[in-house]
């Protein structure tokens, strides 16, 4: 049995999953292997996996019909038999010998998880104008009592909102029955993060930023899912018993939420969000959030509308800033 087991869900990743894969190999981790799940591909995907089937000899390759990421990782935690797991995704990369101290205090202090933190390479048009690191202040174990102290601070510091910056005890997950909802597409990561937290003793916080998160500016995938989402206040339900105790985070949540949907909506839809708004028990904590409330509840659809509009031609902005190669990059 290997001590870490790499889960990469590959769907339509023809460009990036050889790299996603070389850096793995050369990360740092000692005794892992890699399962890789292609979730339906139509493209060549297939044909790049099997050849790093054949040039590497610890990974282990299943497919299955598209059904999202959720069911890909789920099948990747079935099928593994590893001590820890670690979540990638096939567009995502890690610099050598990344891993290199945390597989150290794996087999050190051996705790039910492992967080790291994240670099944010935000892309514009294939080039890269912007890195952000995300990390927690502080290194060392946490307990229970300390998760929970700490709670609202390891939610600012991006430590639930992701599955790729943790190494989790696989036995954790399993005997625990975790897994990743998959009747739901957006958060997903931070649900199945929560399940597990909430079953461990000990959580080991590494300050280093392990990760690099490749983020495409133009991509409009999240604005798209959230969409999807027919009423925010009964897609909460999901996270307000896993958040019981925390409604400042629960409230960040949904605000956060609220504000995506709310992003390009024109005056229908803005009506009909407000509708949905009114029903919301979620207490409200800063000012901005108090302003939105009021807002939607007195019906001033175009002063939202028309914030929206100038935030977005800011954006607009930035991005010709960015295209025309005028921004400093980081």
């Amino acid at each position: 049995m290997n001590l870490f087991e790499v889960i990469i869900p590959a769907y339509n990743c023809e460009e990036t999953i050889s790299k996603a894969v070389d850096a793995l190999e050369s990360s740092g981790l000692r005794d892992f292997s890699i399962i890789i799940i292609n979730d339906g591909s139509t493209d060549q995907t297939e044909e790049k996996c099997l050849e790093l089937v054949k040039r590497y000899h610890n990974i282990r390759y299943f497919k299955q019909k598209n059904k999202g990421v959720s069911a890909a990782r789920n099948l990747g935690i079935r099928q593994s038999d590893a001590e820890y797991i670690i979540m990638f995704d096939a567009d995502d990369i890690v610099d050598s010998d990344a891993f290199l101290n945390a597989d150290h205090i794996i087999r050190q202090k051996k705790p039910d998880m492992l967080v790291y933190g994240m670099v944010f390479e935000y892309y514009y048009h294939e080039k890269l104008f912007r890195k952000q690191e995300m990390v927690y202040s502080w290194e060392g174990l946490l307990s229970e009592k300390d998760i929970q102290d700490h709670f609202c601070d390891l939610y600012e510091a991006n430590v639930f909102t992701s599955s790729c910056n943790k190494i989790i005890r696989r036995e954790l997950v399993v005997d625990n029955g975790v897994t990743y909802d998959e009747s739901i597409f957006l958060m997903e990561d931070f649900l199945f993060s929560l399940d597990c937290i909430r079953f461990c003793k000990e959580i080991y916080m590494l300050k280093e930023p392990i990760y690099r998160y490749h983020h495409d500016e133009g991509n409009e995938n999240v604005y798209k899912r959230i969409c999807r989402i027919k009423s925010i206040v009964d897609y909460m339900t999901f996270f307000k018993i896993r958040l019981e105790g925390h409604s400042d985070v629960l409230s960040k949540v949904y605000y956060m939420m609220l504000r995506q949907k709310l992003w390009m909506a024109k005056m229908n839809k803005i009506r009909a969000i407000a509708q949905d708004h009114v029903r919301s028990d979620i207490p409200i904590y800063t000012k901005t959030d108090n302003e939105l409330d009021c807002a939607l509840r007195e019906g001033k659809y175009a002063k939202i509308r028309c914030h929206n509009l100038i935030l977005q031609l800011r954006h607009r902005l930035a991005n010709t800033v960015k295209r025309m190669g005028l921004y400093q990059k980081i």
